[in-house]
């Protein structure tokens, strides 16, 4: 007599050890150090600066973790493949919301943490076991703005207002705000102002920013007129070069003196570029080669970037025109090649 088979009652064991080697290998505890993390201050009251010491984030040398061992190895996992362990800290969280110096317990801390609980492991132990807090008032201080490059280099600007107001620690000396700008931006404020929030830095990396914006505009300055005897260059693509050559109708014209504004410094740095006018010619242009008529290009400055960037050197006049055909080269000598299978 067949007994009918209980797929219930076979599916219920199934699940239960399931359930049973889960809760086993969750419950295998195991230790597990971590060397090197990092507390980040996180900032979270606009009238507070906290630091710890003079940094905004402290490193922590050994974590003693303990917990189930697929999280460890979990854990383990992820360092391996280059994470490190960051933790953030809100001093107002932390009942320090008051300025002063306050003594951080870092076990009790890292305990708290959001991922550690979530990863079910202890902290049983950390290196150093506390780190020290400074919470200071922040008063709101008039400054001098000052502009720069991407460099660091001082930039002669025009700022309104000259002033601004930051919110800086008390005991703060310095007295200077920057704006800095970019290459575009200060080809941009030579045009017409334009709108920049200054910062103040300090001495742990941080920045405070300004209350208030100001403009910025980099006033023209009167360059010395300076002759200059061209090399030009040829800019055109691989394709273009291996099939067509180029003949120019006017070259005398394009290798004459041109004049250029500039310091004595960007007109030397003009001269030792390779190329000062640069012919630049487009794979299209391969289209007009059967009209064989000549067609005007304006050149290329090749001007160096900086000497641009920082306002030293312009042209003086307008910019000469190229009229230039492409020939197509002759075939090789043999005729051509042909592949193929016989």
């Amino acid at each position: 007599m067949l007994r009918k088979i209980k797929f219930g009652k076979i599916f219920a064991v199934a699940v239960l050890s399931v359930l049973v080697w889960v809760w086993a290998d969750l419950a295998s505890d195991e230790q597990y150090t971590v060397y090197s993390a990092t507390i980040n201050i996180v900032p979270s009251q606009q009238n507070l600066w906290v630091s710890f010491g003079d940094g905004a984030s402290v490193s922590v040398r050994e974590i003693v973790l303990r917990g189930p061992a697929a999280r460890i190895a979990q854990l383990n996992t992820r360092l391996k493949q280059g994470e490190r362990l960051q933790f953030d800290f809100d001093a107002a969280q932390a009942g320090m919301s008051e300025p002063g110096p306050y003594t951080l317990p870092l076990k009790d801390f890292l305990q708290r943490d959001k991922e550690i609980r979530r990863m079910n492991l202890k902290v049983e132990s950390c290196k150093p076991e506390q780190v020290q807090v400074t919470v200071q008032r922040l008063v709101k201080k008039q400054v001098q703005v000052e502009c720069r490059d991407e460099t660091n280099n001082p930039v002669t600007a025009e700022i309104n207002p000259p002033r601004v107001n930051v919110l800086l620690p008390q005991d703060w000396a310095g007295a200077v705000a920057y704006v800095q700008l970019t290459e575009n931006q200060m080809k941009g404020a030579r045009l017409s102002p334009i709108t920049m929030t200054p910062y103040v830095p300090l001495a742990d990396g941080r920045r405070v920013m300004a209350e208030e914006t100001v403009t910025v505009t980099i006033p023209s300055v009167e360059l010395p007129q300076q002759e200059i005897k061209p090399v030009l260059g040829y800019v055109l693509s691989r394709y273009v070069q291996s099939k067509y050559d180029v003949d120019v109708a006017n070259p005398t014209a394009l290798y004459a003196p041109f004049n250029v504004r500039a310091t004595p410094a960007a007109k030397l740095a003009y001269e030792n570029q390779d190329f000062q006018l640069l012919l630049v010619i487009k794979d299209t242009d391969v289209t007009d080669v059967a009209s064989g008529e000549y067609r005007p290009r304006t050149l290329e400055y090749n001007f160096p970037a900086e000497s641009v960037c920082k306002g030293e050197i312009k042209l003086d006049g307008p910019p000469r025109e190229a009229r230039f055909r492409l020939i197509e080269k002759p075939a090789p000598e043999g005729g051509s090649l042909s592949f193929g299978t016989e």
